[in-house]
Protein backbone atom coordinates (compact mmCIF):
# COMPACT_ATOMS: atom_id res chain seq x y z
CA UNK A 1 0.00 0.00 0.00
CA UNK A 2 1.38 3.42 -0.98
CA UNK A 3 0.69 6.29 1.39
CA UNK A 4 -1.31 9.07 -0.21
CA UNK A 5 -0.07 12.09 1.76
CA UNK A 6 2.98 14.01 0.55
CA UNK A 7 6.43 12.44 0.75
CA UNK A 8 9.20 14.78 1.79
CA UNK A 9 12.83 13.68 2.08
CA UNK A 10 14.69 15.35 4.93
CA UNK A 11 18.47 14.97 5.20
CA UNK A 12 19.05 12.80 8.29
CA UNK A 13 21.10 14.24 11.15
CA UNK A 14 21.45 11.13 13.34
CA UNK A 15 20.76 7.39 13.38
CA UNK A 16 17.11 7.85 14.38
CA UNK A 17 16.57 10.18 11.43
CA UNK A 18 18.19 7.62 9.10
CA UNK A 19 15.80 4.95 10.37
CA UNK A 20 12.84 7.30 9.96
CA UNK A 21 13.84 8.19 6.39
CA UNK A 22 14.30 4.54 5.42
CA UNK A 23 10.86 3.75 6.86
CA UNK A 24 9.32 6.63 4.87
CA UNK A 25 11.03 5.37 1.70
CA UNK A 26 9.46 1.95 2.31
CA UNK A 27 6.02 3.33 3.24
CA UNK A 28 5.84 5.66 0.25
CA UNK A 29 7.58 3.22 -2.12
CA UNK A 30 10.01 5.98 -3.14
CA UNK A 31 12.93 3.65 -3.68
CA UNK A 32 14.74 6.15 -5.91
CA UNK A 33 15.41 8.09 -2.69
CA UNK A 34 17.62 5.25 -1.43
CA UNK A 35 20.44 6.77 -3.49
CA UNK A 36 20.07 10.06 -1.57
CA UNK A 37 20.15 8.45 1.84
CA UNK A 38 23.14 6.27 0.92
CA UNK A 39 25.01 9.38 -0.26
CA UNK A 40 24.22 11.16 3.00
CA UNK A 41 25.32 8.15 5.07
CA UNK A 42 28.58 8.07 3.10
CA UNK A 43 29.05 11.80 3.75
CA UNK A 44 28.72 11.18 7.49
CA UNK A 45 31.13 8.24 7.36
CA UNK A 46 33.74 10.35 5.57
CA UNK A 47 33.28 13.24 7.99
CA UNK A 48 33.61 10.89 10.96
CA UNK A 49 36.91 9.56 9.63
CA UNK A 50 38.28 13.07 9.15
CA UNK A 51 37.20 14.13 12.62
CA UNK A 52 38.30 10.97 14.40
CA UNK A 53 41.25 9.11 12.78
CA UNK A 54 41.27 5.41 13.69
CA UNK A 55 44.45 5.56 15.77
CA UNK A 56 43.23 8.60 17.67
CA UNK A 57 40.43 6.62 19.35
CA UNK A 58 42.99 4.36 21.03
CA UNK A 59 45.05 7.32 22.15
CA UNK A 60 41.95 8.90 23.71
CA UNK A 61 41.04 5.62 25.42
CA UNK A 62 44.58 5.24 26.83
CA UNK A 63 44.54 8.84 28.06
CA UNK A 64 41.17 8.23 29.71
CA UNK A 65 42.61 5.19 31.51
CA UNK A 66 40.41 2.66 29.75
CA UNK A 67 43.29 0.17 29.40
CA UNK A 68 44.52 0.28 33.02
Amino acid sequence: MIKQDKYEYIRPQNLKDIGDEIQKIIDYKRYEKLKDIVEHINDYVEAELDIFPSDEIYELMINAGDFD
